[in-house]
């Protein structure tokens, strides 16, 4: 299980290195890491650039064998950006979290939905 937070909004500006530093985290544990939590309540802005990176982290996520949640999105601005790009769909209303224990809660070790709908 991996929980990773990012201090800052979203934006073309940023998305190489959360992108970037993601994969790394995720790689470095191999395949281990059957649970990533996205810890999002700084991220309180997705730009369209930024959302296609966070779709590509998703992806690679679920190619590693992991369930990807995102827990804290507490901003309004970035929860309709999740809506507008499709990200909220494609993580699924039952991988989006209050907070980080309720995702661990629901999906970490031992849990049975936890690979439930993945795609």
């Amino acid at each position: 299980m991996l929980v990773a937070a990012f201090q800052a909004p979203l934006s073309f500006v940023n998305a190489d290195r959360f992108k970037r530093g993601l994969l790394d985290l995720i790689d470095a544990k191999g395949e281990s890491v059957k649970l990533m939590v996205l810890e999002a309540s700084n991220i309180v802005e997705i730009d369209y650039t930024a959302a296609q990176t966070l779709i590509d982290t998703i992806r690679h996520c679920r190619d590693k064998g992991a369930v990807f949640a995102i827990a804290r999105m507490e901003s309004l601005r970035a929860q309709q950006a999740l809506a507008k790009f499709g990200i909220a769909d494609l993580v699924g209303p039952q991988r989006i979290f209050h907070s980080v224990d309720d995702a661990i809660k629901a999906l970490g070790p031992g849990q049975t939905q936890q690979q439930d709908d993945v795609q």
